[in-house]
C-alpha cells in the first residue's frame, strides 16, 4: 500500500456523540452528504465554540458513511496533528484505501511527479483534482471530513480551501471549525 506521510489521527465510532442529542445537525449532514443533486454544495461548514461537540459530531458522522461506504478520507487537526503540508497527502492516502481506481490514479500520477509530496499544498491540490479526479467515476457522493480546521499551523493554506469548489459534486467536504476570521 502506498505510505504517505500524514496526519496521525482519524476518527473512532466511540468518540461519537450521543445520536439523540445532537439528531437535528446530523439529519442535516446525512442530507447534505447523500444527496446526488449536482446542486448541492460541496462544502458543509459546521461553526462552533470550543468544547460544542463538533469533533464528537465528526466522529459520528465518519461512522454513518463509513456504513454506507461512503467515507473517503478524514482529516482531524489538534494540538498534536496540525502540520498542513501534510494535508493532501492524507487525503490521497485515505482515499487511496477507499477506491481502488483512485489508488491506481495516484500510483500512475507518482510515477511521473515522483516530487509531488514536496510540493506546495497547492500544486498537491492540483495534483489531486486534476489528475486524479479527472477521469475518475465515481457513483453516489463521497465524503472527506476536516475537523478543527481552526488548529491548522498554516493560516494561509485556509485559502486554498475556496479551492475545494473546484472538486466534482460527488465529493463533498465537511469541515468543523471554531469561528475564527479567515475561516468564516
Amino acid at each position: 500500500m502506498l505510505q504517505l506521510p500524514v496526519l496521525g489521527r482519524s476518527w473512532n465510532k466511540l468518540d461519537g456523540c450521543i445520536e439523540r442529542i445532537q439528531e437535528p445537525i446530523l439529519s442535516k449532514i446525512y442530507k447534505w452528504g447523500a444527496s446526488i443533486s449536482n446542486n448541492t454544495p460541496n462544502i458543509f461548514l459546521l461553526l462552533g465554540a470550543s468544547k460544542l461537540a463538533k469533533t464528537a459530531i465528526s466522529h459520528t458522522v465518519a461512522s454513518y458513511f463509513d456504513e454506507q461506504g461512503r467515507l473517503g478520507a478524514t482529516i482531524f487537526f489538534d494540538l498534536y496533528h496540525s502540520s498542513c503540508q501534510t494535508f493532501f497527502p492524507s487525503i490521497i492516502q485515505e482515499l487511496c484505501r477507499y477506491h481502488p481506481a483512485i489508488y491506481e490514479k495516484v500510483m500512475t500520477g507518482l510515477k511521473k511527479n515522483a516530487k509531488f509530496l514536496h510540493d506546495p499544498p497547492e500544486q498537491q491540490f492540483n495534483f489531486l483534482v486534476t489528475y486524479v479526479f479527472e477521469s475518475l467515476t465515481m457513483i453516489g457522493p463521497t465524503l472527506i471530513i476536516v475537523d478543527n480546521l481552526n488548529k491548522c499551523d498554516d493560516r494561509q493554506f485556509l485559502g486554498l480551501l475556496r479551492l475545494f469548489l473546484k472538486f466534482p459534486s460527488n465529493i463533498r467536504l465537511l469541515i468543523t471549525s471554531e469561528p475564527e476570521g479567515d475561516i468564516l
